[in-house]
C-alpha cells in the first residue's frame, strides 16, 4: 500500500527530529497547496502559524518539499501531453490534497535523495547529517515498494 507525503514525513521526523512532530501534525490538517506555500516561504521571522516562533524547524520542510516536488513531477509525467497541461490548469483552481506517493523509479529516488541532502545542507546541517537524513528518507520510501517477484517466490536471478 502506498503512503502519503504526510505519512512518510511523519515517520522520518518521528525518528530524526521528534521535537518537530507537533509541526508535522499541524501541517497534516492543511491542504497540500497550503503546506507547500508555508514551507517554501522560508524563514522570514514568521512562525508557521502554530504559535511556535522559537522552534527551529529543519527536517520537516526539507523532507516534505523534496518528496512533494518529485511526486508532482512524477504525476505530471504520468499524465503526459495535453492531460498534464489540463491537470496543471485544474490544480491552479482546485487545491491538491495530500495523496499517495506513486511508485518512484530509481532515478526519482535519487532525485529525492539529492533534494533532501542539498536542502538539509542549505538549512544548516553538516554534510554527514544531511546524507544520513537523505538515506533515511529513501529507506522509508522503499518500505512502500512491492517486493521483487524473485524475493516472493525465493527464486534467484543469477545468470551463468
Amino acid at each position: 500500500m502506498a503512503a502519503t507525503v504526510y505519512e512518510v514525513v511523519r515517520d522520518v521526523v518521528a525518528e530524526q527530529a521528534p521535537h518537530e512532530l507537533p509541526i508535522v501534525e499541524g501541517l497534516g490538517k492543511l491542504d497540500q497547496n497550503q503546506i507547500v506555500r508555508l514551507l517554501r516561504r522560508g524563514p522570514r521571522g514568521e512562525p508557521l502559524g502554530f504559535g511556535l516562533p522559537d522552534l527551529v524547524v529543519l527536517v520537516t520542510p526539507v523532507v516534505w518539499i523534496a518528496i512533494e516536488e518529485v511526486t508532482r513531477k512524477s504525476v505530471g509525467r504520468a499524465a503526459g501531453g495535453i492531460g498534464a497541461k489540463l491537470s496543471t490548469l485544474l490544480r491552479r483552481h482546485r487545491p491538491v490534497t495530500a495523496g499517495t506517493i506513486p511508485m518512484l523509479t530509481g532515478e526519482q529516488l535519487e532525485e529525492v535523495h539529492r533534494l533532501v541532502g542539498s536542502g538539509a545542507v542549505r538549512a544548516g546541517m553538516d554534510q554527514a547529517e544531511a546524507d544520513a537524513l537523505a538515506d533515511h528518507v529513501i529507506t522509508r520510501l522503499m518500505l512502500d515498494r512491492p517486493p521483487d517477484r524473485t524475493e516472493k517466490t525465493g527464486e534467484t536471478t543469477e545468470q551463468s
